[in-house]
């Protein structure tokens, strides 16, 4: 919220002698209601921060539209499966892992680079190349100067060091929001190393047909998830497998949808790592229609496009 505040009050500075008092209006507005969102309870401040987002949404509804394509292929059930391959799914691998960018500072004490892997089941992501590429950011402390060092450091007994996922909440297309707020906080404070993993149809990853965040097809909503389980797994399989053999601690991360993932990248996971990896779920949802039938998503989707036509 403090930033939310300052973000928008720094907006002020460009307004016109015309808007003054508008200016001014807002100031107050902005003051006192983050001050009563402050004083709430959480419960209170949860219910009046959820009817914000749902009124946000409402109001962008004519802009935002989840599933424009319509509902896609037809594609089977059967399909996804030998996608997943459940005889070694959870072996999957990060094929041709490397990094794409030099190492960059965030202040003093945290580097960030931008790495890429091939997805274990981009056949079934057959789209645009850009889709089955994973893109992820990789933040480690300063002090460690590089990912090799981070993974030698891993491979030495009794060794601490601790490497976290971090999956995106719905619409987190980008690197910064994670990294700003969980990533270089861990690094600086705590030694820890993230890898922010960004999913198929957000960012870089989007389809050609895709003008925002919001899925084209709502085919595309369990081709995310299963990317977002086996992608997760084939991170978690290439640090600790060989050759990299990493033995310190493992978690993965995420908020709402990244939530929901965590939980289900679990599924996967085969005994060696199950039994050491975290996981740490904030506020997942028990399914899709929690957000896209019940919630503030079901504004952005136009049903009577996706039902079936009547016939003559």
């Amino acid at each position: 919220l403090p930033e939310l505040y300052s973000a928008a009050l720094s907006s002020l500075h460009t307004a016109s002698p015309f808007a003054a008092q508008q200016a001014s209006a807002i100031r107050l507005w902005l003051g006192l209601s983050g001050t009563g969102l402050l004083l709430c309870n959480k419960m209170v401040r949860s219910y009046i921060m959820g009817q914000m987002d749902d009124w946000s949404v409402r109001v962008a509804s004519g802009v935002v539209q989840n599933y424009g394509g319509g509902l896609g292929t037809d594609e089977s059930f059967d399909e996804a499966v030998n996608a997943i391959n459940l005889h070694n799914g959870s072996l999957a691998m990060a094929a041709d892992f490397r990094l794409e960018e030099d190492w960059q500072k965030d202040g003093d004490d945290v580097l960030f680079a931008r790495a890429s892997f091939l997805s274990p089941i981009g056949d079934y992501l057959h789209h645009h190349e850009n889709v089955r590429r994973v893109q992820v950011q990789i933040v480690i402390p300063a002090r460690l100067k590089s990912l090799d060092n981070v993974l030698q450091l891993g491979r030495e007994p009794g060794n601490d060091q601790r490497i976290l996922i971090q999956l995106p909440a719905t619409g987190d297309e980008g690197f910064a929001v994670r990294r700003y707020l969980l990533a270089k906080p861990l690094a600086r404070d705590h030694g820890i190393v993230s890898i922010i993993v960004q999913l198929p149809f957000y960012g870089a990853r989007r389809r050609p047909e895709q003008s925002s965040y919001t899925l084209y097809e709502v085919d595309d909503t369990p081709k995310q998830s299963l990317a977002a389980v086996m992608e997760t797994n084939a991170l978690l399989n290439w640090l600790t497998r060989n050759p990299n053999n990493f033995t310190g601690k493992l978690g993965v991360t995420g908020v709402s949808f990244g939530g929901s993932m965590s939980g289900l990248s679990s599924v996967m996971m085969d005994s060696q790592n199950i039994s050491k990896i975290a996981i740490i779920a904030h506020i997942p949802a028990n399914s899709p229609d929690d957000a896209y039938v019940l919630g503030a998503l079901s504004h952005t989707i136009s049903f009577d496009r996706l039902a079936p036509q009547p016939g003559p």
